[in-house]
């Protein structure tokens, strides 16, 4: 059983804002003050999950402060879905990745236990750029979801589904001769 990620509810910041404004003779300044003070922070919530079987066996949660920067990921996009892209790195919005790689399931979800880096992503797209050496095993997908506007924070969720790919697919890079088959898929 998977567990939603959301923001708890409780008293609006604008509604305590107006509250505090309209009790009090406030000068433009002190406005201002109030607004600086009540600016909502980007969160970034990373869930990892290793399956096995279509099932969920572990899972290990980050917290970053801040979004992921889309542009850091120094991806060549197609011309004619630039515009698309732009869009989506602009709103943050939501994006989807497979990549596959030649590490055993287990001994990628392992390295990620212990992470002590400052961006936990930027470990993970670092981990995607090393070349396959051999027979791919594993198969990483990440959701990158729309941010979610909560009473006290921007919060954006990113799901990582890490699991053993089918032997169909095996066997198809045996054939490929281990090319690193990586895609990017904008939703």
């Amino acid at each position: 059983m998977q567990t939603k990620i959301g923001v708890p509810l409780r008293e609006s910041d604008k509604l305590k804002l107006i509250r505090e404004i309209n009790g009090n003779e406030t000068s433009k300044i002190q406005i201002e003050d109030l607004i600086k003070s009540h600016n909502k922070k980007k969160t970034t919530i990373i869930r990892m999950n290793l399956y096995e079987n279509g099932n969920p066996i572990r899972l290990v949660t980050f917290q970053e402060p801040g979004w992921t920067k889309y542009q850091s990921f120094n991806l060549s996009i197609n011309q004619n879905k630039t515009k698309l892209w732009n869009d989506i790195v602009r709103t943050q919005g939501k994006i989807k990745f497979t990549v596959n790689k030649d590490k055993d399931p287990n001994e990628f979800f392992e390295q990620f236990l212990e992470f002590n880096e400052d961006s936990f992503i930027k470990h993970l797209f670092r981990e995607f750029k090393k070349p396959v050496e051999g027979q791919i095993k594993t198969q990483i997908d990440i959701d990158f979801e729309e941010p979610i506007e909560g009473s006290w924070d921007l919060v954006q969720e990113i799901v990582i589904k890490v699991e053993r790919i089918s032997d169909d697919i095996i066997q198809l890079d045996k054939l490929l001769l281990g090319k690193n088959m990586s895609k990017l898929f904008l939703l």
